[in-house]
């Protein structure tokens, strides 16, 4: 068993990396590996191994539960949600009814996990919140078949999630509009929107234009958004969303980040997947606004950073 961290409620990165067991080996599998890095101690160590089963490797690190939150195969319907204690080393299926699953969000106290998870296959992402101490789900407009949850980021300041949306069958209609005229897919319109956790009121915070949100992180006042005009041409965009005003404010940053960031809550560092520009070594690394320098954090060896999420003092307390 791993020693418990010295400073247990500190903010962490939860990290998920897969590799071949051996680094080489596929005949003996793949594995996620459950890490965390600790932004006090600047320390980063492996809790778990747990068996590469799912679509698409995702898991994150509860400190306060002790316990590693993941995605699995269910036993014949997809993906489902498993916890791993990291104390008795038991695990436990949470969920029966979903298909497969793209984000794992810790809150607060309420004992939730929100899911951005499909429940059938070629199901629309929808957005779950999962009460873990009793496992009941609660699925936000369930009678929807087209709205798609594309990002999760929780606040804490503001007890509340943000997510981007967007509308499949648009997105349907521009790639078959961009077939037919040979270019570049230009995404549907993306809506970000601010969910309450406890009373689950929303509010759209900003609109976007026929261009993808392809990662969402808040601050305790602004959200940092990297965008797209199109799909997957790598030219990624990055901004600040005044949470209260739907301000935006575009940045010019000497980076190449994608899917994961996390931002610090005083708007000084961000945490992100990818490398700085002309760098092709791929890792998590720390820009510095002010010094608009990127340091190393964790670099890619033999196995593959899937993705990573900034877990503050108070989340899951």
């Amino acid at each position: 068993m791993e020693e418990k961290d010295p400073m247990p409620f500190s903010p962490y990165l939860s990290i998920t990396y897969t590799e071949y067991v051996n680094g080489k080996n596929i005949d003996n599998g793949m594995v996620m590996r459950s890490m965390i890095y600790d932004l006090h101690t600047k320390e980063i160590k492996k809790l778990t191994d747990i068996p590469y089963t799912s679509q698409s490797p995702l898991s994150v690190i509860s400190k306060t539960d002790n316990k590693v939150y993941y995605s699995a195969d269910g036993g014949g319907k997809g993906d489902q949600l498993f916890s791993y204690d990291l104390t008795s080393h038991k695990e436990e299926k949470l969920t029966d009814d979903i298909f497969a699953i793209n984000y794992i969000v810790p809150t607060t106290t309420t004992g939730q996990l929100v899911l951005a998870a499909a429940q059938e296959k070629g199901g629309n992402l929808k957005t779950i919140f999962l009460n873990n101490k009793t496992d009941s789900l609660k699925v936000l407009h369930d009678k929807d078949t087209d709205t798609s949850t594309w990002c999760v980021t929780y606040n804490d300041k503001n007890k509340s999630i943000y997510t981007a949306e967007y509308s499949k069958k648009a997105q349907f209609e521009a790639r078959e509009l961009a077939g037919k005229k040979q270019k570049p897919t230009v995404p549907p319109d993306y809506v970000v929107k601010e969910i309450n956790t406890e009373t689950l009121q929303e509010r759209e915070v900003i609109r976007l234009k026929n261009e993808q949100v392809i990662s969402l992180t808040s601050s305790n006042d602004q959200l940092f958004m990297v965008t797209s005009h199109y799909y997957n041409r790598g030219e990624n965009e990055y901004n600040f969303v005044d949470i209260q005003t739907g301000k935006r404010t575009k940045l010019k940053l000497s980076i190449h980040a994608a899917s994961s960031t996390a931002i610090t809550e005083d708007n000084s560092e961000l945490y992100y997947l990818g490398g700085p520009s002309g760098n092709d070594k791929r890792g998590i690394y720390l820009f510095d606004f002010k010094s608009n320098k990127s340091v190393p954090i964790f670099m890619q060896a033999d196995g593959f950073i899937n993705e990573f999420s900034l877990i503050s003092t108070n989340s899951n307390e």
